[in-house]
């Protein structure tokens, strides 16, 4: 019988810290878009607190690979934990001492999503020292899955809490423990690494952050990873914009149906990822990144023409399942295909790359719901990631299809 993964002692402390601090920035970000909404009765506003979340990787993701590449990465997650419970402590401090305002909110969501961007990359270069080479799928699905927990938990809890608490920044407190506990967990790990010594200045970070960036652009495998991770988050992302709409205006199923519709994308996923490091073993990678692709838009057009919230919520479940295998293989195969002293930056300039793709998918479908109406458009999202889906695996197909049991770790190279 196989090990499970979480039976490795130092990945199984990063997944214990990063379920914790990952279920409270969900509480961070619920709490101060309430409490934006609250002061201010501004959509526009409160839309803010979003904007500054996903901004970092679109502006600095270039970049933040280098201190990555450079640093000691187990130290370097440490001291992003304990900062980022600092930033959130400026905040119900400020408010007790009546000086929270709007621009310390934002600033302080973009200081801390621009510290996660750090921690992002360096989480993914690091969870393949933590594993062995035939765990790593799995290790990297039940990373995923620290996500998934988060967004089905920390909303929920959030709400609960808001509705007992004096005011919604009290979380907040909450918010700090949980990133003290990551950082106490990452103290714990055995693993140690080493700083690479290279030399400073601009001029020097800028060419390590290209070499980066090239890495990425320019290997074949990278290329189709790039697209298919670019073109998921371009027409998925609106579904947080499209399923209240669906759920209200189509299936007259208000609030509750719309909680139904996202905690079933979110038990889909997770049972999706639970299943990653079996199916892995068993499929090859292009039938579980474009399968799961296919049945993810097969199952979200399907619900344009559903009339009732349950046939709905049973296709959101399904839609959802592919999506965590996608990524886990998606994530080893960079991780095999990207020499060590350039993870950093891949990811890093992944992140920045992917990420733009998500504020312009839903500024397109929010205008476009009240144009045509929700069954059009997701209709429309679901079509889309099929086309997606097969033009991603004819791609894939021309590179070569790709192992997981292998690694080239100097495939990437950059000039």
């Amino acid at each position: 019988m196989r090990t499970m993964v979480l039976r490795h002692r130092d990945f199984r402390l990063l997944w214990v810290g990063q379920f914790l601090s990952k279920t409270g920035s969900q509480f961070n970000y619920i709490a101060l878009a309430w409490l934006v909404l609250q002061t201010t009765g501004s959509a526009m506003a409160t839309g803010g607190v979003y904007l500054a979340q996903v901004l970092p990787a679109a502006l600095l993701g270039w970049v933040a690979g280098v201190p990555v590449d450079r640093a000691d990465r187990r130290m370097l997650m440490f001291h992003c934990d304990w900062l980022r419970a600092l930033l959130v402590l400026i905040l119900p401090i400020s408010f007790a001492l009546h000086s929270l305002q709007e621009w310390l909110i934002y600033g302080v969501t973009f200081a801390i999503s621009a510290l996660s961007l750090l921690f992002f990359a360096a989480e993914k270069s690091v969870i393949p020292v933590l594993v062995p080479p035939e765990d790593l799928t799995e290790a990297n699905a039940w990373a995923e899955m620290t996500e998934q927990f988060g967004a089905l938990i920390g909303p929920v809890v959030a709400g609960l809490l808001i509705a007992v608490l004096p005011s919604p920044v009290h979380i907040l407190y909450l918010n700090v423990l949980t990133f003290a506990a990551s950082a106490l967990t990452l103290l714990w790990l055995k693993w140690r690494d080493q700083p690479k010594r290279t030399p400073g200045g601009a001029g020097q970070m800028l060419r390590e952050a290209r070499e980066g960036l090239a890495c990425l652009l320019r290997d074949p495998l990278l290329r189709v990873v790039f697209f298919t991770l670019a073109a998921v988050n371009f027409l998925v992302a609106p579904f947080t914009v499209v399923f209240p709409v669906l759920a209200d205006r189509v299936l007259h199923a208000g609030a509750a149906g719309f909680g139904w519709l996202m905690g079933a994308f979110g038990a889909g996923m997770l049972l999706g990822s639970l299943a990653a490091g079996r199916l892995a073993r068993a499929l090859r990678p292009a039938t579980l990144i474009y399968g799961g692709m296919a049945l993810l838009g097969g199952a979200l057009a399907a619900m344009a023409a559903c009339t009732g919230i349950w046939p709905a919520v049973a296709l959101a479940a399904l839609a959802a399942t592919g999506v965590g295998p996608s990524n886990a293989v998606i994530l080893t195969l960079v991780q095999k295909s990207t020499p060590e002293r350039l993870l950093g930056r891949v990811f890093a300039s992944l992140s920045a790359l992917v990420q733009m793709a998500v504020p312009v998918g839903v500024a397109l479908v929010s205008p476009l719901l009240d144009l045509v109406g929700a069954r059009q458009v997701l209709l429309g999202m679901g079509l889309g990631i099929l086309l997606a889906a097969a033009l991603g695996r004819v791609w894939l197909g021309a590179v070569g299809e790709p192992r997981l049991e292998t690694s080239n770790p100097e495939g990437c190279a950059v000039s």
